[in-house]
């Protein structure tokens, strides 16, 4: 299963008060129900709004099929980086095998 970053901000359309309480709820739901099952690894948010998660996920699709999942999807806009364990991606370096300029 490989583990990504993602980081959600905040999008150009935003539900009104009692919406974003609502919305608000529906996400803590979301998110504590995808850490049970394993596949949030671990959830932050912003103090300025949006957040961040390390999400485990056995492809790229099956990533974005939980991300659109997420209620609060429709306001969020989302970027998405690829982890490497750090002990073998620095292994890969010391031995010469990152290739290029890759760290």
């Amino acid at each position: 299963m490989a583990k990504f970053l993602v980081l959600a901000s905040l999008g150009p359309s935003q539900p009104d008060a009692p919406g974003a309480s609502q919305a608000a709820e529906a996400v803590k739901g979301w998110v504590t129900e995808q850490q049970q099952g394993g596949r949030v690894e671990a959830a932050y948010t912003y103090p300025g709004g949006g957040g961040c998660a390390i999400i485990n996920a056995d492809s790229t699709e099956d990533l974005q099929q939980l991300l659109v999942s997420n209620p609060a999807t429709a306001f969020l806009r989302y970027e998405v980086r690829p982890l490497v364990e750090f002990n073998e991606s620095m292994d890969r370096v010391a031995g010469g095998r990152a290739g290029g300029d890759t760290w």
